[in-house]
């Protein structure tokens, strides 16, 4: 099964691609970083102390800190 594109559309085949692996990549990187602000809530509860809530608003900043 084969697409037909109009020819005035197709030089946007590659820029429509890039944006949409832009976006899932951008998707992937906040549910990562998502998943490790859980995962340090969670040990900051069972380990009863306050957690990352020192670095920016709810603790977000502290993977940038943690990165540089």
């Amino acid at each position: 099964m084969t697409i037909v594109v109009p020819e005035y559309l197709a030089p946007l085949i590659p820029w429509v691609r890039g944006i949409v692996g832009l976006v899932l990549i951008g998707f992937i990187f906040v549910g990562a970083m998502g998943a490790v602000w859980l995962e340090r809530k969670l040990s900051a509860d069972i380990q009863t102390r306050m957690g990352p809530c020192r670095v920016g608003k709810y603790g977000l900043l502290q993977l940038v800190a943690d990165a540089i």
